[in-house]
């Protein structure tokens, strides 16, 4: 897999499930024949496979999405709001084409007018559905998590200087630095390093900057491992300190999505 920023980041990563119920066709589609709704839907769309390197963007606009460079694992967490980790198939050749066949979309696709971000994903899911046939199910587990909430000193975090822009981390030996994300995506990327899920319990509903600093005295290949340690040891004191924010070792019912078919989309 090609190494690039967002991924190694874990910027797949959303937390939990959000739910979106948007009762009436959005965007004015006719019904069907027996009356019901047919489900709402990107105005124009265009699908390309990506065949040049790249850094992978999850882009979005007032009205659609503007997506490069992405396998298809990252667009269904993107649609479900799901941490890409937990997005998996029991069937070989789903999986591939998942993540590991190498196959990697340009999506580009606009509603006829301006959504709110989180109907824009319930449109996403409606071209997932038609374009690369998606089917799955949701599983639950109840298993041992991390609970990210506001600490009693209160968040030190700031809103984001550039709100609606494109959310970025970058992970080194400094540690995290976050531009324009939301907590939940910030949770999913340090599920990916620590031993068990991070759900977003702070109730802070905007997109932040900020930095979460990795202090050591050591080099090399003595600091990688130092930072590995990370993880389990001072970031929940770092945590609380820098963000105003901490973690706390829970079990909470974590979902699931288990895709049972999938296939590449036809470009246009």
């Amino acid at each position: 897999m090609r190494k690039r920023l967002l991924a190694a980041a874990g910027i797949a990563a959303i937390a939990g499930t959000i739910v979106i119920s948007l009762g009436a066709p959005l965007l004015g589609r006719p019904q069907s024949q027996a009356g019901v709704a047919a489900p709402p839907a990107f105005e124009v769309a265009s699908i390309r496979q990506n065949t040049v390197k790249g850094q992978g963007r999850l882009r979005y606009s007032p009205n659609g999405i503007d997506f490069a460079d992405v396998p298809l694992t990252w667009i269904i967490g993107e649609a479900y709001q799901v941490a890409f980790s937990r997005i998996s198939s029991p069937d070989l050749r789903v999986r591939e084409l998942l993540v590991s066949g190498g196959y990697f979309f340009d999506i580009a696709a606009k509603a006829d007018r301006e959504l709110p971000k989180e109907q824009i994903q319930h449109l996403l899911q409606t071209l997932l559905a038609d374009r690369f046939k998606l089917v799955l199910h949701h599983e639950n587990k109840v298993e041992p998590v991390y609970k990210l909430a506001v600490a009693k000193s209160g968040s030190k975090l700031h809103e984001s200087a550039t709100p609606g822009g494109e959310p970025t981390a970058a992970f080194g030996l400094d540690g995290f630095v976050i531009r324009n994300m939301e907590l939940p995506r910030f949770c999913g990327i340090l599920s990916t390093y620590m031993d068990r899920p991070v759900i977003d319990m702070t109730g802070l509903g905007g997109s932040y900057d900020f930095t979460l600093k990795f202090e050591t005295t050591q080099t090399g290949g003595e600091a990688k491992l130092a930072l590995r340690d990370w993880f389990t040891s001072s970031l929940f004191t770092d945590i609380q300190k820098q963000l105003g924010l901490q973690l706390a070792a829970d079990k909470a019912p974590i979902d699931y999505l288990v895709v049972d078919r999938v296939e590449k989309a036809s470009e246009n």
